[in-house]
């Protein structure tokens, strides 16, 4: 039985063996305000969310899930098991990514990718800057003011911003946030 910590290490480690730095993935991201927190998030050209859905999981709470990631990531996947690959296939978005991970043989994890994710219409550059903390959205407008709240900032930085540019940045700040908390654990960002 394939368990999400087991999913979760292999694909990571794939991601890793396939050339992606670790400082370059994050776990448990929360987005829209913590309403859901993405299980892998890969920050490559942008960010890539990855929702799994294990043998012991209920596939169908990507139903929930998926409004939040819909708004917040330009590319999105659910890798899951062959238990609810024909669910995942009816119920998931057809611009989402669908990976199918199985137990090899020799015991390893593979996946096997059965739809490649497409660009995402229901992003939404607002509520995707909500990702990022304060501090980290400052850094993306000019003359900022520091008594602007988080929703007028990420406001402002939609207007601003393309989609793509958008994801490029949040990638970059998320990247640089990971490599900092590393650095000093023990200071809260």
């Amino acid at each position: 039985m394939l368990t999400d910590k087991v999913i979760r290490e292999a694909f990571i480690q794939k991601s890793v063996i396939k050339g992606l730095s670790r400082d370059s993935i994050v776990e448990e991201l929360q987005v829209h305000n913590g309403r859901a927190i993405a299980d892998i998030v890969t920050l490559d050209d942008e960010p890539h969310c990855y929702e799994i859905k294990s043998d012991v999981d209920n596939v169908y709470r990507i139903l929930v899930q998926g409004e939040f990631y819909n708004q917040t990531f330009r590319k999105i996947s659910l890798i899951t098991t062959r238990k609810f690959e024909d669910k995942a296939l009816r119920i998931a978005p057809d611009f989402w990514g669908i990976l199918i991970a199985k137990e090899s043989e020799n015991g390893n994890v593979i996946f096997k990718t059965v739809r490649n994710a497409k660009i995402n219409p229901f992003f939404d550059k607002q509520k995707a800057t909500m990702t990022l903390w304060k501090c980290e959205m400052l850094e993306l407008i000019e003359s900022p003011k520091p008594k602007m709240s988080r929703n007028f900032l990420a406001e402002i930085i939609a207007k601003q911003k393309g989609p793509k540019e958008l994801s490029r940045d949040i990638c970059f700040l998320l990247q640089k946030r990971r490599i900092l908390k590393e650095l000093n654990p023990i200071r809260n960002l």
